[in-house]
């Protein structure tokens, strides 16, 4: 054996030495790296097997899966905006719900419905109208960006005030006046009615925590409904699949968005238990018509017990224009008395009505001088005019401290006047007498379309 072949040995055998521990090394480094993915991991794997289990056993139970979508919209506007408010994490948590209610395969999916549902306060027409334009739009949107979506036709539909869910959250508060809050709900009076029992419960001060439940009813239910017996068929789902403990606990206590509300409900109630509605002290008022005449005007109502109440009106317009060639200018000042019937009673829950809101009738005088001129050269002056009649109207609340009054008075007007000539000479102007006269008139004599700001009302820690 010559010395060439025996180093050509020994370099092969380094060769596969070297080629050994290469091989050895990579091994071990891939068995560690998979060992400490797996101990990292495991946890992780372990979640996603028991989530999908949890999601099999609902499905098995249920055989559906819904998702109650809440997004914010300008005010009138039923557009889907991901930029406005929280709509951004809304958008985010729906589309992972759909991910996982219509992305997998094994899932055999029957039915998926949009339903849109309104709260109760504000006028009924225009919510219902605006829950069904939101739900068709919200229907839209996801057709038109979710692949996933896009390949299940929806139905569509609106159900208006939700009432339900109101009874729910109102329940599961365990507040004083939960129970009572709970009957009306249950009775068989009208929507209206019952908006003004549930505003008017423990003295008024469970109005707010109910008009803060509102936004919680204002929502698109997206629900999935999934054909059972052809999932078991194909062996996604056993024969039959008992609900675990966990599960069946998860179910009582409800779902995360179930106890958000709970929450906000209990965090309202606790936030509120030590305030107290007051009363206003009076109120002050203009008569919106008048301004639109541009006519000042202001007027002040002062409440004597909970059915009676009096009001002084002072009104004072005093421009020229052109030159004094048009004036109006008047002093004019009233009184009124006026009787709120019903405010004596108690409302079927206990608590009394708002001060100073309601059907009203009453009686009223008021006089005044004044200068209409309203043509280039004839024009009145008023020595003094009088009226008097019976008025009424009704006072309703647009938010808490501002009302809307409508009222109109019915009587007797008399005036004296002079009619005047307006004579221009080089140096000055002056007003010729032509003659005078008395005007008397009977009918209505007043109307009042007034806003009001009850000053005093509000909340205050006992």
């Amino acid at each position: 054996m010559n010395i060439s072949m025996i180093n050509g040995n020994k370099g092969f055998c380094l060769a596969r030495l070297k080629t050994l521990v290469v091989l050895v090394f990579c091994g071990s480094f891939l068995f560690l790296s998979l060992e400490a993915r797996a101990f990292s991991g495991g946890t992780h794997g372990d979640a996603s097997h028991s989530y999908r289990d949890s999601l099999l056993r609902r499905i098995s139970t249920t055989g559906s899966l819904s998702m109650d979508c809440r997004l914010s919209y300008p005010i009138g506007s039923a557009i889907p905006d991901p930029s406005f408010g929280d709509n951004a994490r809304e958008f985010s948590a729906l589309r992972e719900f759909l991910r996982l209610s219509l992305g997998d395969t094994l899932l055999v999916v029957r039915d998926v419905s949009l339903t849109g549902y309104c709260s109760p306060d504000g006028t009924v027409w225009l919510n219902e109208r605006l829950a069904v334009d939101r739900t068709r739009l919200l229907h839209q949107y996801l057709c038109d960006r979710d692949p996933v979506f896009v390949q299940y036709p929806a139905r569509v539909s609106s159900r208006g005030a939700d009432w339900t869910g109101l009874r729910r959250l109102i329940a599961a508060s365990g507040y004083s006046w939960s129970g009572e809050a709970l009957r009306i709900i249950d009775s068989d009076v009208s929507p209206e009615r019952k908006k003004l029992y549930l505003a008017a419960l423990d003295g008024g001060r469970a109005h707010q925590i109910i008009y803060d439940l509102y936004p919680l009813l204002r929502r698109v239910e997206v629900k999935v409904t999934y054909d059972v017996p052809a999932m078991r068929r194909q062996g996604t789902l056993p024969p039959d699949i008992p609900a675990s403990a966990d599960f069946k606990s998860a179910e009582n206590r409800g779902s995360a968005i179930d106890r958000q509300y709970c929450d906000t409900l209990i965090y309202l109630v606790d936030k509120s238990a030590d305030c107290v509605e007051r009363e206003p002290l009076f109120a002050l008022k203009t008569n919106l018509l008048f301004d639109a005449a541009l006519a000042p005007n202001v007027e002040l109502e002062l409440p004597l017990g909970r059915s009676w109440s009096v009001m002084v009106e002072y009104t004072f317009p005093w421009w020229l224009h052109r030159g004094d060639i048009f004036c109006m200018e008047m002093l004019q000042g009233g009184v009124e008395g006026r009787y709120w019937p019903g405010h004596k009673k108690r409302l079927p829950d206990g608590s009394r009505r708002r001060l100073l809101t309601g059907w009203f009738v009453g009686g009223y005088t008021s006089g005044g001088y004044y200068d209409f001129q309203f043509k280039r050269d004839k024009g009145y002056q008023g020595e003094f005019f009088i009226a008097a009649g019976v008025s009424g109207g009704y006072s309703c609340r647009l938010v808490r401290g501002l009302n809307m009054e409508f009222s109109l008075g019915v009587g007797a007007l008399s005036t004296k006047y002079r009619q005047y000539e307006v004579v221009r000479g080089a140096e000055r102007t002056e007003l010729v007498r032509q003659n005078a006269g008395k005007f008397f008139w009977l009918g209505p004599t007043k109307a009042k379309i007034s806003l009001v700001w009850l000053v005093g009302e509000g909340r205050k820690k006992r």
